[in-house]
């Protein structure tokens, strides 16, 4: 349990850092030394982004582990920008992110991992890897989000599945930004990356974000 609730901000490598932005979100940097196209990903937190969940009478605000990576046209990933320093070995959170992401170079994505932001918050990164369009995700979860649904006896720690956003952006257009959908949940046991369209049984899940924007600038 300590794992779950333990996250790490890993500033020392100067590839990954935070700071209050002009318009007072806390600004998360990630891939400083990069060279390619500046992107920047703002998060508007939902009214279900925090929960509070008790331990024997002492009571936490739990707030999601997160993941926005980047994809090519053909749904192949390319890379992670940003994720939640989240467990060891608990494919459920983020299952949908966990099953792309390169066994073979983890310390690419520790390279891009923070804690969860509490509040209204702008990603910026640069791309490594460049193409003139891109798929951008995100995937979010909520543990011990129950509802009639999901409940305790038949999801674990894991309540209501995460969920998963996504955009397509034309790398060149700095001029409008894209707005990122919804398209389904990830699995429930984290046994395998699919994703599912089926949403209507998710409730507090589909409000952790108001709204994920994607820019670049």
């Amino acid at each position: 349990m300590k794992n779950l609730l333990t996250v790490l901000l890993l500033g020392s490598f100067c590839l990954a850092t935070a700071a209050w932005g002009d318009d007072q979100r806390l600004e998360v940097k990630t891939n400083l030394k990069a060279k390619g196209k500046r992107i920047r990903v703002l998060v508007d937190k939902g009214p279900a982004w925090t929960h509070k969940y008790g331990f024997f009478f002492v009571g936490f605000d739990l707030g999601p582990q997160v993941a926005i990576w980047t994809e090519d046209t053909y749904g192949n990933y390319i890379e992670t920008l940003y994720t939640t320093k989240y467990h060891d070995g608990r494919m459920e959170v983020l299952p949908y992110w966990s099953h792309r992401t390169d066994p073979k170079h983890p310390e690419l994505v520790d390279a891009v991992t923070g804690a969860t932001p509490k509040t209204d918050w702008l990603l910026t990164s640069r791309l490594n890897k460049e193409q003139d369009t891109i798929i951008v995700k995100a995937e979010l979860n909520n543990s011990f989000d129950y509802n009639e649904f999901f409940t305790k006896d038949n999801s674990g720690v894991n309540g209501q599945p995460s969920v998963v956003y996504s955009t397509t952006v034309d790398i060149y257009n700095r001029e409008n930004p894209y707005v990122m959908k919804l398209i389904g949940s990830g699995s429930p046991n984290g046994s395998d990356g699919a994703l599912s369209a089926e949403v209507n049984k998710l409730t507090t899940a589909k409000e952790i974000a108001k709204k994920i924007t994607v820019e670049m600038y």
